[in-house]
C-alpha cells in the first residue's frame, strides 16, 4: 500500500492542489455563504457544534418549524466520522475543511478507478480534473452533503472492479464460460472496503445523491459480473449483498431515524408535478459548449428558469471533445456502451416529467418518488462523460508514436483552466465576521418563540436565483438582521418558521394555518400565536402584520417614526406560556378538521384542547374550578421538567412542544401516554387535586434500536477486520 501511495504522490500532489485552487478562497480564510450554506447548513454545524461540546447527541433541534427532529434529518450526518472537525474548528472553518477535501477525495478515487481499467496515468488524471472540477459538484458548494457523497461514487466502482477481478482468482485473467468460486481470502478485504464506501456514503448524508450512485453502481456490478462470467447469476452476489448489508447496518443509528421523519413528512405524498422543482431545459444544453450562454447569477443576468446550478452540466472543452472522439472510435467496445447507455438514461431523466421517463420511473422504480429535482440526474451523467473522456484520452494517446511532456502538460492545463475558470464565479464567499457579527436589529428579551409571517418577501429581497447580489460585508450583515429562516439559529433563537426540505408535515399545517390567519387578520391568530409560545413577530416598518391585543416592543417604539424600512419587532401583550392547564378536551380525527376547529373563533385554548390519537379521552368540564399553577424547573433541547398545581379532579396538560415519536413524558416519575394535541403539539391527562412534576424527554426508540444495530453490525465487522490481519500474520509466519 505504501508503495502504491508512493508510486502516485505526484498525482495526489497535483490533485490537492487542484482542489485548492477550486476553492482558492476559502484557503484565504473566507467562507461560503450565499443559499443554502447561510439558510441552512451553517446554522445547523454550529448547532451540532455545540450539542458536541456540551457532550450530547444532538437529537432534536428546537430552533425550527417549532422544533424538529435533527437526527433523522437526512441531510444532517451527525454520525459521518468527517464531521469530527466540529469538535476542533467553529461550523464556516469546518465545511471549509470538508469541501476541499472531499474535492481532492473526488479526484483521487476518479483517478484510481480510471487506471482500474487499465486507462493511462495521463488519461486518468485527465478523467480525475474533470470530476472533480465539473460543474455538477462545483456548482453545489453550498450542498456539503452532496459533495461529501461526490467521491464515493468512483470508490464504489472501483471495489466492484476489484471484486469481480477475484472471480478468475487473477484480475487479469480473461473471459471464461465457467464461474469459479471466488478465493474468500482475497475476497474478503475488498468486500470489508465495500462494507465501509457504502456505510461513509450513507452517513455523508445526502440520500439523493446516494441513491442516484447506487442507480449507477447496481447496473455496474451487474455488467461487470455478465461481462466476467457470460451470465446474470453467480456467487459473487451473495458477498456483494450480504456486505452490502452489513454496511447499511452500520448505519443504522442513523437510518432508522431518518425512516421515522419520512414516515411524518409531507414527501410521501410527492406527485411527478410536485417533484418536477428543477430540470433540465433544452436549450441548457448548450452550457456543455458556451457556460454562461444563459448568463449566470454572478453577474445578474441569468435568463433561463428555475436556478442556475441545478441544470450545471459544464465539464471544459477539451474532455468534452475527448468524449466524442471515444463514443465515435470505440463504441463496438461493451465499456463504452455501457457508458453511453447510463449518460443517454440519465440525460433523458434530467428533462423531467415533459420527456416523460422521469414521470415513468416516478411511478416504477423504487425510490425515484422519494426526491425532488430530475436535474440531479446530471451527476451520473457528468461521471458518464467524465469515464468516457478517459477512454477517449486514452485511446488517443495509443494513436500516438510519442507524445511529448510538453503535450501532456498542454493537455492537463486546457482541462484544469477551464474547470478553473468557471469554478471561480459559482459559490460567493464572505468574511465570516460578517456572518457572525452581533445582530444590530434590537432584541425582546423573551422566553418565548420567534414568528416572521412575512419572510416570502425578505426572500425574494435577498435570495434571488437569477442574482447573487453583492457579497459586501454591510449586505450580509442586513441579511443577518433579518431572522429569516434558518439564519436565527445563528442567534438561538427558537423559530416558528423555518426552512426544511424534509419537514415534519403537522408543524408545516399548523404554521401554514397561522400565516393565513395573519394575512387575513382573523382575531383567532393571536390565539394562535400564544398557544406556540410565540412572544415576538418580526417584520418590517408598515408592516400589517400588527393585531388587536399585539403592541410595539418598547425597544422600537422611539425609532418608529420616520422609518420606513428594516426590521421591526412586535411583541406579544402577555408573557409566552410553555405549558397548558385545561379542564376540557374534544376528540376530532384527521388533519383538515383540527386545522378548521383551530381557526375557529369560538376555540378557546386556554379551555379547551384537541387530541386526535384513537383512546384519546374526551374531558367534558368547561373549566377547572380554579387556574391551575405552573413553574418551570428545566427546559432544555432534548428535557422538560416542570410542576402542575391542579385544583381540579381531572385536567390535560398541554404543551408548546411539537409532538413526535420519541417524547416520553412521566408524571411523578410513572410513565404516561402522550397524546397528540392541537394538531401539533402534545399533551398529558393528569388526575387529582394536588402538586405533579412532570418530565418530558426526547429519546426515540429508533434511534436506540438503530444504536444497537451499528453497535452490531461494527463488532461484525471488527471481528472480520481482525480475521483478515491474523490471516496475513499467519501466512508471514509460515
Amino acid at each position: 500500500m505504501l508503495s502504491s501511495l508512493k508510486k502516485h504522490i505526484g498525482i495526489y500532489l497535483i490533485l490537492a492542489l487542484y482542489a485548492g485552487l477550486l476553492c482558492a478562497p476559502l484557503l484565504l480564510g473566507k467562507t461560503l455563504y450565499w443559499g443554502d450554506i447561510l439558510l441552512y447548513f451553517l446554522p445547523m454545524a454550529d448547532f451540532q457544534r455545540e450539542s458536541f461540546l456540551q457532550g450530547q447527541i444532538p437529537l432534536w433541534n428546537p430552533h425550527v418549524l417549532l422544533g424538529q427532529p435533527l437526527l433523522g434529518n437526512p441531510q444532517m450526518g451527525v454520525f459521518y466520522p468527517p464531521n469530527l472537525l466540529l469538535f476542533f474548528f467553529p461550523g464556516w472553518l469546518s465545511l471549509s475543511l470538508l469541501t476541499i477535501s472531499h474535492l481532492f477525495l473526488c479526484g483521487v478515487f476518479c483517478f484510481h478507478f480510471l487506471r482500474f481499467q487499465k486507462l493511462s496515468r495521463l488519461a486518468s488524471l485527465i478523467g480525475a480534473l474533470t470530476y472533480a472540477g465539473s460543474s455538477a459538484i462545483i456548482a453545489r458548494l453550498q450542498f456539503p452533503p452532496m459533495v461529501q457523497v461526490a467521491p464515493y461514487l468512483p470508490l464504489l466502482l472501483l471495489l466492484i472492479d476489484k471484486i469481480c477481478g477475484q472471480i478468475m482468482g487473477k484480475e487479469e485473467k480473461q473471459f471464461t464460460a465457467v464461474p469459479l468460486i471466488p478465493n474468500p481470502y482475497h475476497l474478503l478485504p475488498f468486500c470489508l472496503c465495500l462494507t465501509v464506501t457504502v456505510a461513509l456514503m450513507l452517513l455523508a448524508s445526502h440520500p439523493q445523491m446516494a441513491y442516484l450512485s447506487l442507480l449507477i453502481a447496481i447496473p455496474y456490478a451487474i455488467y461487470r459480473v455478465r461481462q466476467k462470467t457470460g451470465r446474470w447469476f453467480h456467487p459473487i452476489w451473495f458477498p456483494f449483498a450480504g456486505f452490502f448489508a452489513l454496511g447499511v447496518g452500520l448505519c443504522a443509528v442513523q437510518l432508522l431515524p431518518t425512516l421515522q421523519l419520512l414516515r411524518e413528512s409531507p414527501r410521501e405524498q410527492m406527485t411527478p408535478e410536485m417533484a418536477n422543482r428543477f430540470f433540465l431545459e433544452a436549450r441548457q444544453l448548450l452550457t456543455l459548449i458556451f457556460p454562461r450562454v444563459l448568463g449566470h447569477p454572478a453577474f445578474g443576468d441569468y435568463k433561463a428558469a428555475g436556478n442556475a446550478w441545478e441544470p450545471a452540466i459544464f465539464v471544459g472543452w477539451l474532455p468534452l471533445v475527448a468524449t466524442i472522439y471515444a463514443m465515435k472510435t470505440q463504441r463496438q467496445f461493451s465499456a463504452i456502451r455501457f457508458w453511453i447507455i447510463v449518460g443517454a438514461v440519465n440525460l433523458w431523466l434530467a428533462f423531467g416529467v415533459k420527456a416523460y421517463l422521469f414521470r415513468l420511473a416516478f411511478l416504477l422504480v423504487p425510490g425515484v418518488s422519494k426526491f425532488h429535482d430530475p436535474a440531479r440526474f446530471l451527476f451520473p451523467l457528468t461521471f458518464a462523460l467524465v469515464v468516457l473522456c478517459a477512454f477517449g484520452v486514452d485511446h488517443w494517446l495509443k494513436t500516438q508514436k510519442r507524445v511529448s511532456f510538453a503535450i501532456k502538460l498542454l493537455a492537463v492545463l486546457l482541462t484544469a483552466l477551464p474547470l478553473l475558470w468557471s469554478a471561480q464565479i459559482w459559490n460567493p464567499t464572505a468574511n465570516p465576521s460578517a456572518i457572525y457579527s452581533e445582530v444590530l436589529t434590537p432584541q425582546v428579551k423573551s422566553a418565548g418563540r420567534v414568528y416572521l409571517p412575512n419572510y416570502e418577501r425578505l426572500w425574494k429581497r435577498y435570495v434571488n436565483y437569477n442574482d447573487y447580489g453583492t457579497n459586501s460585508d454591510a449586505l450580509i450583515k442586513a441579511f443577518r438582521e433579518t431572522q429569516m429562516p434558518n439564519v436565527g439559529m445563528i442567534s438561538h433563537t427558537e423559530m416558528v418558521h423555518g426552512y426544511e426540505p424534509v419537514p415534519l408535515l403537522r408543524p408545516l399545517a399548523f404554521v401554514g394555518a397561522l400565516q393565513e390567519q395573519l394575512k387575513r387578520g382573523e382575531p383567532q391568530a393571536k390565539r394562535l400565536l400564544e398557544m406556540a409560545a410565540v412572544s415576538e413577530l418580526r417584520g418590517e416598518w408598515g408592516s400589517d402584520a400588527l393585531l388587536p391585543g399585539l403592541i410595539f416592543s418598547e425597544n422600537n417604539s422611539e425609532d418608529k417614526k420616520g422609518k420606513e424600512e428594516g426590521a421591526a419587532i412586535f411583541a406579544m401583550s402577555k408573557p409566552p406560556l410553555w405549558i397548558h392547564v385545561v379542564g376540557k378536551t374534544r376528540r376530532i380525527e384527521g388533519e383538515t378538521r383540527t386545522l378548521a376547529v383551530l381557526s375557529d373563533p369560538h376555540f378557546d385554548p386556554e379551555k379547551e384542547a384537541i387530541v386526535g390519537e384513537e383512546g384519546s379521552e374526551e374531558l367534558q368540564s368547561d373549566a377547572l374550578n380554579s387556574p391551575a399553577k405552573t413553574r418551570y424547573l428545566e427546559r432544555t433541547v432534548h428535557k422538560w421538567k416542570a410542576e402542575v398545581e391542579l385544583n381540579a379532579d381531572r385536567a390535560f396538560v398541554f404543551f408548546s412542544q411539537v409532538g413526535y415519536p420519541g417524547w416520553r413524558v412521566t408524571v411523578d416519575g410513572e410513565a404516561k401516554p402522550l397524546v397528540r394535541a392541537n394538531g401539533a403539539f402534545c399533551g398529558v391527562y393528569i388526575t387529582g387535586r394536588k402538586m405533579y412534576k412532570i418530565e418530558l424527554e426526547f429519546l426515540p426508540s429508533a434511534y436506540q434500536l438503530g444504536l444497537y444495530g451499528s453497535l452490531m453490525s461494527f463488532a461484525v465487522l471488527s471481528g472480520l477486520i481482525g480475521f483478515v490481519f491474523a490471516s496475513r500474520n499467519r501466512k508471514r509466519v509460515g
